[in-house]
């Protein structure tokens, strides 16, 4: 069986169906947790439609964003 669902991920392991890795913001009690040895990055990208202005706050996000 395949999800993506978060919440669906950590009851299967919790009712030991299966084992996730899983953001710390939703580990709940009855989860074990183990040390992942690997530092773990997602690399995203920015679409700009050419030919439209950007607004204050898209601006001030990019301004954020690392080069």
């Amino acid at each position: 069986m395949s999800t993506n669902y978060m919440e669906t991920l950590k009851m299967l392991a919790e009712i030991n169906l299966g084992w996730s890795l899983l953001p710390a913001t939703i580990r709940g009690r009855s989860l074990k947790i183990l040390p992942v040895p690997l530092k773990l990055s997602r690399s995203l990208g920015v679409v700009i439609h050419r030919d439209r202005t950007l607004s204050n706050p898209a601006r001030a996000l990019l301004g954020e964003l690392p080069s």
